[in-house]
C-alpha cells in the first residue's frame, strides 16, 4: 500500500472553504453578542472534532483578536457536541 504525504499548504487549501464559513459564523455570533450586551464575549469555545484543529484555532484566534484583543479562543480537551448541531447551524 502506497502512502502519500500532504503538506500543510495542501491541507490548508482543502480546509480553507470550511474555515472561512466557520470564521464568518463565529464573527456573526461575536457581533450579535456585542450588539445585544454592548461588549465583546470573553471567550469562544471550540469543541468537537473540527474544533480540535490547530489550524482552525489559529484562524479563529486571529479573527477574534482583530475584533477585540481581549477575546480568548479556548479548546477544552473533553468537550461534547450535540449530534447534528453543526448541520442545524449551517443549514
Amino acid at each position: 500500500m502506497a502512502h502519500h504525504y500532504l503538506g500543510s499548504t495542501v491541507l490548508d487549501g482543502i480546509f480553507d472553504p470550511l474555515v472561512i464559513v466557520t470564521e464568518n459564523l463565529v464573527r456573526e455570533q461575536i457581533e450579535a453578542v456585542m450588539q445585544k450586551i454592548g461588549q465583546a464575549p470573553k471567550a469562544v469555545f471550540l469543541v468537537g472534532g473540527f474544533g480540535s484543529s490547530p489550524y482552525l484555532s489559529r484562524r479563529l484566534r486571529e479573527m477574534a483578536k482583530s475584533i477585540n484583543p481581549d477575546i480568548d479562543v479556548v479548546q477544552p480537551e473533553e468537550a461534547y457536541v450535540a449530534p447534528d448541531s453543526i448541520n442545524h447551524c449551517v443549514s
